[in-house]
């Protein structure tokens, strides 16, 4: 590997204040070109992850990038994932750069031509303004005749999906340009996902460490239609939409075993008091059930739906303060609505409880179990 020789003849004013990342899997020979632009736009260390590509060609090709002085190539023997690219940048750049106060960042680039000079200078320019650590990201418009519709369409699903799952605005979920303060690298490396589902989930562990996004336009680049992503529609699409979604279905499940193991436990009281009448036997059924389910829910909740990490005493009051006013507002609104619509009261119930239920799941993901903010 070759080193990074700064140019100390470059006019300081062009100076960057961020490495450039770029995850390279059997990249267009333009990149070589592309990577020059960069340098003289003043961006004087760069990061190449040689992602298993391979043909024999891009042997010659990676030596010709390593042998750029502002370059250092690493390889992977075989392609591992985007993610897991990014990730082993980001630990070379910690090693490299963590006590370097002239270094703000990184900003990660796709290999395919995408992001112009224009934006990534945008975007250093962001990293290097900023007050407090934010993760950049550079968003694309999807209202163009020029964007494919797969990706048009795509994108504004999970945007969506995304707001509607975890409260934030994210314009663009799946852009590639994104600027990272050089705080929030070691948060991210524990982040789940080796290919492209990574940059999903960085988003979402972003939201749960309260970790503001910081959002900038960026020309919206299509190359040949995008025929040269190596993005798996089917296979990648499904583990981003699991991760979507993965919190939700632990809430829902979470709350159906709860369900059972209250039915349940009232079943065996009701069986065990049999000898008590019938207005206390159903009382202790109901307050032993309910107790236990909800204590069952609280601990699946904390340690397996939200994964947090907050103090548990606080996280306890929170939940059962929520528990008695999501059983008033259930008792209230069935109440009201029964006098209102035609409609037998079960029916009622299963439409408020429902609509409580997804209530219920933002409040506790957001003010519940909300992670502590990073201290980075």
């Amino acid at each position: 590997m070759s080193g990074f020789n700064s140019d100390s003849r470059r006019d300081e004013l062009q100076k960057r204040n961020a490495v450039i990342l770029i995850p390279a899997l059997d990249p267009p020979m333009t990149l070589e070109d592309y990577i020059k632009s960069l340098v003289s736009a003043g961006f004087d260390k760069l990061i190449i992850v040689n992602d298993g590509s391979s043909s024999q060609l891009y042997l010659d090709f990676f030596r010709n990038l390593n042998n750029i002085p502002q370059c250092r190539v690493l390889t992977h023997d075989v392609n591992l994932g985007k993610g897991r690219a990014l990730k082993d940048g980001y630990k070379l750049f910690l090693d490299l750069y963590a006590e370097d106060p002239a270094v703000k960042g990184v900003i990660t680039v796709d290999s395919d031509g995408q992001h112009t000079v224009r934006d990534v200078i945008r975007i250093d320019d962001c990293l290097g303004g900023l007050v407090q650590p934010e993760l950049i990201l550079g968003v694309r418009s999807f209202d163009k005749d020029s964007v494919p519709a797969k990706s048009r369409h795509g994108n504004i699903l999970t945007s969506r999906l995304f707001r509607l799952l975890f409260g934030r605005k994210v314009s663009d979920t799946q852009t590639g340009l994104r600027g990272i303060p050089k705080e929030l690298l070691a948060e991210y490396l524990p982040v789940k996902g080796e290919r492209f589902e990574f940059e999903t989930n960085q988003l979402i562990e972003s939201v749960r460490m309260e970790i503001p996004f910081h959002e900038v336009p960026i020309e919206t680049v299509y190359i040949d239609s995008n025929k040269g992503t190596h993005f798996r529609p089917v296979r990648d699409s499904a583990a981003i939409y699991r991760l979507l979604f993965g919190s939700f279905i632990r809430f829902t499940l979470s709350s159906l075993t709860s369900s059972l193991i209250d039915l349940g436990l009232f079943q065996m009281v009701l069986i065990l008091a049999a000898s008590l009448p019938q207005d206390r036997r159903i009382w202790a059924a109901t307050v032993t059930a309910r107790i236990c389910s909800s204590l069952y829910n609280y601990y699946v909740n904390k340690t397996i739906v939200f994964r947090s990490h907050a103090d548990h005493r606080v996280t306890f009051v929170r939940y059962y303060m929520l528990c008695a006013l999501q059983m008033i507002c259930s008792a209230e609104g069935v109440t009201l609505l029964s006098r209102l619509l035609p409609v037998k009261e079960i029916v009622v119930k299963i439409i408020v409880d429902i609509f409580l239920f997804c209530i219920s799941y933002q409040i506790q993901r957001k003010y519940v179990f909300v992670q502590e903010k990073s201290k980075s």
